[in-house]
């Protein structure tokens, strides 16, 4: 087994390499609002004793109730660390490091296990270095470990569906001895770890359908009489059932969510526009998903599985551009929503690469006899260089692609939370007078409640003085004062400068 391990270390290694730009950054880079959503999470796991059943946010005031989130394994693993190396969000980011390796590892098993050994190396290869996963999966959010528990679901149902084969050196091999299917431990173990990816991410419910499709090819109409099969999705459900009844009794993890995703799944809104189409395909698809080299690899790729007739490659690109459309809104708005395409791009890319590198080979031999052959070796060179070139420009396009995400803004938080700190009890409540709902608060280390419209023509700002926030932020050079002059009857000036303001409530 020593060529298995040192190609699963090459694997992790590899990964954890491209996830290393940015580590020890603070949550101040792109899409900070929704690492410090998770971040402040985890933080109050940490303070509030640990109930795994109580996730609290931050800009809920002082109402103790849990929180309406998804299952918070993540921020709670997070939670975990900090127990044991104390309070830093690197632990956060280490975490989805950690799972964005193992994923590229459970990628390599899940393409040698369909006899595809050579794919299953450089897609695992390919798939650390697609643009989009570079950065979101070493985030301070659940992605990481969501498209880990995915791919382990996938797997374990091909498992739990060919009983007779097992792992030996140079991939999967059929055992020598015929065994039944047996629904523990991989019918159990696939059902718990795709419950577990659906909870952590609801709409990667969508990506169901290469499992689905897995259970079909096997047993076809007859997968409606096997028991087995029942309790498998009934596991799913009942976890899925009991977590999410239980969040419809909590605080709302988004103020106005009713509305926001009724909002969110407007398909058919989003269907009629071309700007959506556009956004997916024409946009992300090529700059962070493929990259432009990769795009025409992933052509020759499916190109291959089509004639090759790899039909479980084939239904998983399309479940997971199903995915992506049925996203609605919420995929077009948020690029990390396209994370799970990642793998099967990163195979299908693999593919191409490895059909277009046979075609270049196959120029190497001819024979070739005097200037005839001079210059059909200069082409064959040519080639060979052109097509290196592509395959190293994938890397450089994802790091020139994305090196602006990185970037941090917002540094004046920081300072403000050392003003909060000399200001205010950790106890005291702020209001904040901005949209971003836990990015404020959280680098304040504060709790309270955030809103931008007119103070007094909010009911928020209501609820607010009722709980009683004793401190008003403002960020930037807005002044309270000159905005509303009524403002200063219940609220005095105590700090100032020119990236934000603090009123202390009187």
């Amino acid at each position: 087994m020593r060529i298995l391990t040192i190609k699963l270390l090459l694997i992790f290694s590899v990964s954890c390499l491209t996830h290393l730009p940015g580590l020890f950054n603070p949550l101040l880079d792109f899409h900070g609002w929704a690492q410090t959503l998770r971040a402040s999470i985890s933080r109050n796991f940490y303070e509030g004793g640990m109930n795994f059943f109580k996730p609290q946010i931050d800009f809920q005031g002082n109402d103790l109730r849990h929180a309406s989130t998804q299952f918070p394994l993540y921020s709670y693993l997070v939670a975990v660390c900090y127990k044991f190396f104390g309070v830093n969000e690197v632990w956060g980011r280490v975490l989805s490091m950690i799972f964005a390796a193992g994923s590229a590892v459970l990628l390599y098993f899940l393409i040698c296990f369909f006899g595809q050994e050579r794919v299953a190396l450089i897609s695992s290869l390919v798939f650390s270095f697609i643009p989009i996963r570079i950065y979101f999966m070493r985030t301070f959010m659940p992605e990481s470990m969501a498209i880990f528990f995915l791919l382990a679901g996938y797997l374990f149902t091909a498992l739990y569906l060919n009983p007779n084969i097992a792992l030996l050196e140079n991939g999967w091999r059929q055992k020598s001895q015929l065994e039944k299917e047996k629904f523990f431990p991989y019918g159990f173990c696939s059902a718990i770890f795709l419950a577990l990816s659906f909870l952590l991410k609801l709409p990667y419910i969508f990506l169901s359908a290469p499992a689905l499709f897995l259970i079909s090819e096997k047993y076809g109409r007859k997968a409606f009489y096997k028991k087995e099969l029942y309790l498998w999705s009934g596991l799913i459900i009942i976890f899925l059932g009991s977590w999410y009844g239980y969040t419809i009794f909590g605080l709302p993890a988004l103020t106005g969510e009713e509305s926001f995703f009724k909002n969110e799944l407007d398909y058919l809104k989003e269907w009629r526009s071309l700007k959506f189409w556009t956004t997916h395909f024409l946009s992300r698809t090529p700059e962070l998903l493929t990259t432009y080299a990769g795009l025409l690899f992933l052509v020759v790729g499916l190109k291959e599985a089509w004639q090759k007739k790899i039909r479980f490659i084939l239904a998983w690109f399309l479940s997971a551009v199903s995915y992506l459309i049925l996203c609605g809104k919420y995929g077009k708005v948020h690029q990390y929503a396209a994370l799970p395409l990642s793998p099967i791009y990163a195979v299908l890319i693999a593919l191409g690469i490895l059909s277009l590198w046979a075609k270049v080979q196959e120029k190497s031999s001819f024979k070739m006899n005097g200037v005839s052959g001079l210059r059909a070796c200069h082409s064959f060179n040519s080639t060979k260089v052109l097509f290196i070139l592509l395959v190293l420009s994938m890397p450089l396009h994802a790091f020139l692609r994305i090196r602006h995400w990185y970037d941090l803004t917002d540094f004046w938080v920081l300072r403000a939370k050392v003003v909060a700190k000399e200001l205010s009890k950790r106890e005291d409540l702020f209001y904040i007078y901005a949209e971003d709902q836990p990015f404020y608060l959280y680098h304040l280390a504060r709790k309270g409640f955030t809103h931008s419209r007119h103070p007094y023509g909010s009911g928020r700002f209501k609820e607010a003085l009722k709980q009683g926030i004793k401190f008003f932020l403002v960020p930037g050079e807005l002044k309270m004062e000159e905005k509303d002059p009524l403002f200063l009857e219940q609220f005095n000036l105590v700090y100032r400068d020119l990236d934000f303001s603090i009123y202390e409530r009187i």
